[in-house]
């Protein structure tokens, strides 16, 4: 079937359906005519025209594409939206639909240029249409706008924050004077507290007599450097009072002289007295180094008591 004419919108074809009416008027929704000649099929689409106002928009010169877009209202496009144009006059199926791409727009083809149409959109859920979801138009090039709002929208109204005010306290502070009493005198005999006491009177250093000197094994007139360490023994039989302050004197005394005796006897090559076995000449105790002998000898000062009187 091929299209013989395009008349006033409306499509006349050749049609071999029926052999004796071999031309189709094609009024679409009104239903089609098949007809004699060409002649005939113009007659049937004027007499629709003049007698019941109809108007054809299959075909012509005179049909347009509409363009339409849709976007929300913080200025998206809006896809996948269906639109649709009703003609407000009478027409043979010039009703046209479309729906929105990527960029929310679309055309509707083939409206007849200048004609009255209503154009509508169908909004998704929970959106309305800006200001209304159709617009009636006259069918040109210029591209109607439609815009869509959500539907709900929650408004607050809060009441007025109250004003905070700060009571800001400077960090420092300034304290009142303090009247400091006078330090106590504090004298040495009050420091008695101390570990050693810092007030108090030696005895006399005991003095040797001839008869005591006989521990040495020979007299006074002949004493030596060699003599040092039965010196050493003779000292530790004197009687001290037992004090911290004493006690250390004894000590260190103790450990100057055994020192000196021990490196007078590595010199001379006493025996006992430069290799081990070290002897200690008051209990017997054989040691195998200086240190440790020299330590004996002093833990007899430590452990000797003052006699009682």
């Amino acid at each position: 079937m091929a299209q013989v004419k395009c008349y006033k919108g409306a499509i006349i074809r050749r049609s071999d359906k029926y052999p004796n009416f071999p031309y189709l008027v094609e009024l679409t929704c009104y239903g089609n005519v098949y007809v004699k000649s060409v002649s005939d099929a113009k007659s049937v689409i004027n007499d629709c025209i003049s007698n019941y106002s109809w108007v054809f928009c299959q075909c012509g010169n005179s049909l347009i594409d509409q363009p339409v877009s849709i976007t929300y209202e913080n200025g998206n496009p809006a896809p996948g939206i269906s639109v649709s144009a009703s003609p407000n006059f009478s027409s043979s199926h010039c009703s046209r639909s479309c729906t929105t791409d990527a960029d929310g727009k679309c055309s509707l083809s083939d409206l007849v240029s200048g004609k009255s149409y209503d154009i509508s959109i169908s909004p998704p859920a929970n959106f309305i249409c800006d200001p209304s979801c159709t617009q009636t138009v006259n069918a040109s090039s210029s591209i109607v706008s439609f815009v869509l709002k959500f539907r709900y929208k929650l408004s607050l109204s809060l009441p007025a924050l109250p004003l905070l005010s700060l009571l800001l306290q400077s960090p420092r502070r300034e304290l009142s004077p303090i009247a400091l009493s006078a330090f106590p005198s504090i004298s040495l005999s009050r420091l008695e507290n101390f570990i050693v006491p810092l007030s108090f009177s030696l005895p006399p250093p005991p003095t040797l007599s001839l008869s005591e000197l006989k521990l040495i094994s020979r007299e006074l007139a002949f004493f030596s450097l060699e003599d040092l360490p039965k010196l050493a023994v003779s000292v530790l039989l004197f009687t001290f009072p037992r004090q911290p302050l004493s006690d250390a004197i004894v000590v260190e005394n103790m450990n100057a002289l055994a020192e000196a005796s021990f490196e007078h006897h590595r010199r001379a090559q006493f025996s006992n007295f430069n290799a081990p076995p070290f002897i200690c000449l008051i209990c017997g105790k054989t040691f195998n180094t200086i240190d440790d002998y020299i330590s004996h000898l002093i833990s007899h000062v430590q452990a000797y008591e003052e006699p009682e009187e």
